[in-house]
């Protein structure tokens, strides 16, 4: 009889000691990741610093516009423009701040930190990208993390896009890029949540969940370009569409996956009917008569086909204006490249996804490096980048029945290929298509990482 309470005892205590040891391997991959998280935020504090007070003006002193701010960029213009709405603060208090002062929601968020410190300084906007590229690393991981099987492995792969040194320009500036990326991943790891939630059946706490990520994305685009939310309806209709074909081979219907997607398109209409969003919609809807004057590839001829024909028209009209205000860029593409219908336009598309994919193309990097320092830095950047093509090419083949591994890049691939024919320059179209080339990169190292361990177990077995 005594046997069995000291056998009971033995359990108990076992079972004590496999909590304990869960509990530290928990507490272990907590302070991993929160480490990360911090160690991100550290990274882009330091890099901003670095930047702003001794590169620029010690090593780099013709790239130096003051301020700590990069000659002829964006951030100079935003810095002005938060300088100024600071100002009238000051005068005319609070009730005179706008979020977008001349149009620029970044130089608004400026404008506040310059209004309550009562320094007027650009490097008072390093702790918020730092903040956010921070929240951007976490999401990444999260991403990563069931991919690729260990922390390390997620951490490791989330450098392309948490260290791409062609981020620098704006992470360590004043720029709205760290908030559109940060949407695009939140945007990216809702549908994930989507597509993987529907197979176990999501529920309403999960489906609102979800929801909750949704807004917070489309609100961090609104924030930085409110025009994405047009893309964002794009995106949603790629989604219903994956939905719809996905329910009719399953023969179910996803109730709550169904109700968050008409709910986010919902909320983007919503905020495509913002007074923001709406300043963008009426560019590109008429040819301006000085694009048309200047060059015939500019006219765009209908083809009857409607809806179309709108599309399309518009996005040549917006990519002559962008030729136009910009005639001195030193990396255009495709410049004399007519698009005047519908078919010249679908016959470019594929030209469209390899230069968001690829460009510079290797022709450019032969005499390109050590002339441009930036530019060596993206042709560097590109190098890497085709080395982890083929690890690409592998996760989705591993992952070709995963509709939460192919949904995101749907969504997100359309917005790449509009911003190459409206935005016929390398240089903006870098920034522009960052996130989306960068998280390919990183699924790439994924890949390549499970590709070394797919030779190696053959190796091994053989």
């Amino acid at each position: 009889m005594i046997h069995i309470p000291l056998f009971t005892v033995g359990i108990l205590q076992a079972e004590r000691k496999r909590r304990r040891m869960q509990e530290g391997r928990e507490g272990n991959a907590y302070r991993k990741r929160r480490f990360w998280v911090i160690g991100v935020f550290t990274y882009v504090l330091l890099t901003g610093v670095l930047v702003q007070f001794l590169m620029l003006p010690l090593c780099l002193p013709s790239m130096d516009c003051g301020n700590g701010l990069i000659r002829g960029s964006d951030a100079a213009g935003f810095h002005r423009v938060a300088v100024k709405q600071m100002t009238a603060m000051h005068a005319g208090g609070w009730t005179v701040w706008t979020l977008r002062p001349e149009g620029q929601s970044v130089a608004g968020i400026a404008s506040v930190l310059y209004a309550v410190t009562g320094i007027a300084e650009p490097w008072l906007m390093l702790p918020v990208n730092a903040a956010i590229w921070a929240f951007s690393a976490w999401l990444l991981f999260l991403i990563l993390r069931p991919l690729t099987g260990a922390d390390s492995r997620a951490f490791l792969c989330s450098l392309p896009l948490v260290a791409g040194p062609s981020a620098l320009p704006f992470l360590t500036q004043i720029h709205k890029d760290p908030f559109i990326i940060a949407g695009t991943l939140v945007l990216w790891f809702a549908l994930i949540r989507i597509m993987e939630g529907r197979k176990a059946g999501l529920r309403l706490k999960d489906g609102l969940r979800v929801l909750a990520w949704i807004t917070a994305g489309l609100f961090l685009l609104w924030i930085g370009r409110p025009y994405l939310m047009f893309f964002a309806l794009l995106g949603w209709a790629i989604t219903g569409v994956t939905l719809l074909l996905s329910d009719l081979v399953q023969r179910r219907f996803s109730r709550m996956a169904w109700f968050v997607v008409l709910l986010a398109s919902f909320i983007s209409c919503a905020l495509m009917r913002t007074r923001a969003a709406q300043d963008y919609a009426t560019v590109g809807s008429e040819t301006p008569q000085w694009a048309a004057k200047e060059s015939n590839r500019y006219e765009y001829r209908s083809s009857g086909l409607g809806v179309v024909d709108s599309l399309f028209g518009r996005m040549v009209t917006m990519r002559a204006i962008y030729l136009q205000v910009y005639p001195d860029a030193r990396s255009k593409l495709d410049e004399d490249v007519s698009m005047g219908s519908a078919f010249q336009v679908v016959a470019y598309l594929p030209r469209a996804v390899q230069i968001l994919f690829w460009a510079p193309f290797p022709s450019a990097w032969v005499g390109g490096v050590g002339n441009n320092l930036l530019a060596s830095v993206v042709y560097v950047e590109t190098a890497i980048r085709y080395l982890l093509f083929p690890g690409l090419v592998w996760l989705g083949w591993r992952q070709r029945r995963c509709l939460s591994f192919w949904l995101p890049i749907l969504f997100f691939i359309p917005w790449g290929v509009i911003y190459v024919i409206t935005t016929p320059n390398l240089g903006t179209l870098i920034r522009v298509r960052y996130s989306l080339v960068m998280i390919m990169a990183a699924l790439g190292l994924a890949g390549s990482m499970m590709l070394m361990d797919a030779v190696r177990r053959r190796r091994t077995s053989g």
